[in-house]
């Protein structure tokens, strides 16, 4: 009686690094928005992270993650979406 799918541990891990990529990409804007309001200008990612010490490896480590996670995201549906293309022409 309708369509209950059964969520598998990588569909919930997936939905959640949605979620985390979200709160991620608004809360860069938002602060990047606040920055400009109050300065003028937007501020220099680079030095500020720098400023963080050893620290800074890591956030470099999860930011190079979050996007790792979208490309990959966004390739396996090409990925996906040219098999069915292909299957439906043979």
């Amino acid at each position: 009686m309708g369509n209950n799918k059964a969520y598998t541990k990588s569909d919930k891990l997936t939905k959640f690094a949605w979620i985390l990529f979200t709160i991620w990409f608004c809360s860069n804007l938002l602060s990047q928005v606040a920055y400009i309001a109050v300065y003028g200008l937007p501020y220099d990612g680079l030095p500020m992270l720098v400023s963080l010490g050893p620290i800074y490896y890591l956030a470099i480590i999860v930011e190079i993650s979050m996007w790792v996670f979208i490309g990959g995201f966004f390739g396996k549906k090409i990925i996906r979406k040219e098999n069915v293309i292909n299957s439906t022409i043979n």
